[in-house]
């Protein structure tokens, strides 16, 4: 009798054994799914690229004494790398920062998305480069990445201006009825003092 009743309850457990662990590898398998979509796209932020740019040409640095001449050449390519995002990421700051304040930004937000595409295919050509690329190429890249960040330079520079201009009013309303409290206030303390009876 008890072994009778023992089979259907390992047939039980067993089944729901299987069962638990198809659910654990169903909802590992979604998770590295979501994991991986994250990834991909937080690769793709400025931040991310000068970061890995910055800890390349960090690396290579201090290895410089065991590098050849092309391996140098890499070393200076993934630093214009570094700056280029860097450069990148400020401007893509500046201009989100302006379009939350409200300010006139135009086709500020068109343009840094132009940036960020160009910016990501002049990497692609530096990847691609091979190590030991002539010097013409190397300086053609040098160039392109020194344009990339001069336009960057540019978009941030006009994004700060249009926050500023949109700052200015309100500073200047902010000091007038800050000076006009403080005038309201000295006045009402004269004349609570010319009201007090003087000492006897």
């Amino acid at each position: 009798m008890l072994v009778s009743s023992v089979g259907p309850f390992l047939a039980g457990a067993f089944f729901a054994f299987v069962l638990f662990a198809g659910m654990v590898a169903v909802a590992a398998y979604a998770g590295w799914r979501v994991l991986r979509r994250r990834w991909r796209r937080a690769a793709l932020h400025p931040a991310v690229r000068t970061a890995s740019a910055l800890w390349t040409a960090v690396a290579a640095t201090s290895l410089g004494h065991w590098l050849s001449s092309g391996e140098a050449g890499q070393v200076a390519a993934h630093r214009g790398s570094w700056k280029m995002w860097r450069a990148v990421g400020d401007a893509e700051r500046a201009v989100s920062a302006a379009t939350d304040a409200g300010a006139p930004v135009g086709d500020l937000p068109a343009l840094v998305r132009r940036l960020h595409i160009v910016a990501d295919e002049v990497e692609g050509i530096q990847r691609l480069a091979p190590a030991r690329a002539g010097h013409d190429v190397a300086e053609s890249q040098r160039q392109k990445m020194s344009d990339v960040v001069t336009a960057a330079h540019d978009i941030h520079r006009a994004a700060v201006a249009a926050t500023g201009d949109m700052s200015d009013p309100k500073l200047r309303a902010l000091v007038a009825d800050a000076n006009h409290e403080v005038q309201a206030i000295a006045t009402g303390v004269a004349r609570s003092r010319e009201g007090r009876p003087g000492p006897d």
